[in-house]
């Protein structure tokens, strides 16, 4: 049954909906999708009356929460999910969008609903997806490099708005939302910082990065990948960050011996990566990498804690904030592996 807070906002929907199509249009069945803490997801159907015959859109909303915390706009996402879909990788196809708070009270879009599974543990731990594990692992690994292929220069021609962030300017940016949203001391990440600070890499020609390329952001099957989700901090920056950010360890599900998403090995991904012309990865430059993308996946549960103390009073925002104390361990095991 519908909340009042959720049938006031599918009647705006359909308010809105009905000024986009020509034909009779009637909203149903909105519902709140489970995850999608950063930005609110809801499903509904879309009754279309063409003539005698209904038609029925499967569709999803996506929008800001009430009082966001992540930097990222819809109509970017939405600009970028069109941009790669144009470029054949799997996505959602975005209909429609605004950034007018009148319509809807938040930012917003609209897309297709694509039929599939989202929740990794099943991946992991079903029997029924014994044979998908590996087949999905390579087809990350190619979707991942082919998104990396597509022209950084027409990508900011088409979304100049998006970030570009080389390694020593990735860095500074992930300093510069700590400092803004921790609420008390991380020693750990102190020193991280000052670790990355000190080795960053060279840049590199950029790409388009992902930033939160992993297997809960992507719907799958039995025969494997379907689409692609989640690209709202998307930015121009090294292709090594999406690369290393796949095998947190908060992403296996506990099974640490299959560090891509508990389902598949390092090495499978990025040969499946370098095969479909994805940038050679080098193991030392990997070192830098893994300890970047941990202190960027803290830097993420630092602001979820800051979001829920600033009014965000989602249970799941405090319950991944506690998460910061694991990262840092990892993150103080890699650092010593890297003679810090």
């Amino acid at each position: 049954m519908a909340t009042e807070s959720s049938q006031a906002l599918q009647e705006r929907l359909q308010r809105y909906l009905v000024g986009v199509f020509t034909n009779p249009v009637t909203v149903s069945g909105l519902e709140r999708m489970a995850g999608g803490v950063s930005r609110e997801t809801w499903s509904f159907d879309l009754i279309e009356q063409r003539g005698r015959r209904r038609v029925r859109h499967e569709l999803v909303l996506r929008m800001d929460p009430e009082q966001p915390y992540l930097p990222g706009h819809r109509d970017t996402e939405f600009r970028v999910i069109r941009l790669v879909a144009a470029r054949g990788i799997p996505v959602p196809e975005v209909l429609w969008g605004s950034e007018d708070k009148a319509i809807l009270g938040r930012s917003f879009f609209v897309m297709r609903r694509v039929a599939g599974e989202s929740r990794v543990n099943r991946l992991q731990n079903e029997a029924r997806y014994a044979a998908t594990k590996a087949k999905i692992v390579a087809e990350l690994g190619e979707e991942l490099a082919r998104t990396h292929q597509i022209p950084a220069e027409e990508i900011a021609a088409e979304i100049p708005e998006l970030l570009q962030l080389p390694p020593r300017d990735a860095v500074r940016y992930q300093e510069q939302l700590y400092r803004e949203w921790t609420r008390d001391p991380h020693p750990v990440l102190e020193l991280a910082l000052r670790w990355l600070h000190a080795n960053a890499p060279p840049a590199q020609s950029l790409v388009l990065v992902h930033g939160d390329f992993r297997l809960g952001n992507m719907i799958f099957d039995e025969s494997g990948l379907r689409a692609i989700l989640d690209w709202e901090i998307a930015c121009l920056g090294d292709p090594m960050d999406d690369v290393a950010w796949m095998a947190l360890r908060s992403w296996r599900g506990g099974q640490d011996h299959l560090p891509i998403g508990g389902v598949g090995t390092r090495e499978a991904f990025h040969a499946a990566y370098q095969r479909a012309g994805g940038r050679k990865i080098e193991r030392e430059a990997m070192v830098f990498w893994d300890i970047f993308v941990h202190l960027r996946w803290a830097v993420v549960t630092v602001m979820e804690v800051g979001g829920f103390l600033a009014g965000q009073h989602n249970i799941e925002l405090a319950s991944l904030g506690r998460r910061t104390a694991e990262i840092e361990w990892d993150l103080l095991n890699l650092l010593e592996q890297a003679g810090a």
